[in-house]
């Protein structure tokens, strides 16, 4: 092969990887990550550095105290940024392969949480101050 032959293949090369990067650097700051609760009564979609860009909230959260909401939103703000960080991570895995780069892309990704109802305890009634177990506070006539 010539010099020049070799020349042109390495400028088409560089061009073609310089197109490539463009593409992926376009989809990286293109991803969003959506997710639903799983009563619907939560949307929440971020950008690809997991800022949130949208919530809404459907009637459904009307039932929720504002504690069960605010979980509600966190949670599933996790779960979309945990779409959004696998979108980018599949958009840069053409460009940089199965590398130790990519390795460490890829940890970075939040795993994905149990279900709301698996992480819930059950809800007991709050006992009063005065209860059995406690005779220093308690009314002496019960």
């Amino acid at each position: 092969m010539d010099t020049n032959a070799w020349l042109r293949d390495y400028q088409q090369d560089v061009q073609n990887r310089l197109a490539r990067a463009e593409q992926v650097k376009e989809m990286v700051n293109t991803a969003i990550g959506t997710a639903r609760s799983t009563d619907g009564a939560v949307l929440v979609t971020v950008g690809p550095t997991g800022a949130l860009q949208d919530l809404q909230l459907s009637p459904k959260a009307d039932g929720l105290t504002s504690t069960q909401l605010a979980q509600l939103i966190l949670r599933t703000a996790r779960e979309a940024h945990r779409k959004v960080a696998d979108q980018v991570a599949q958009s840069v895995k053409p460009l940089i392969g199965d590398s130790e780069a990519m390795s460490f892309l890829e940890s970075q990704i939040p795993p994905a949480e149990e279900p709301a109802a698996a992480q819930e305890q059950p809800s007991r009634p709050a006992r009063p101050a005065w209860d059995d177990d406690n005779d220093d506070n308690g009314p002496i006539l019960r």
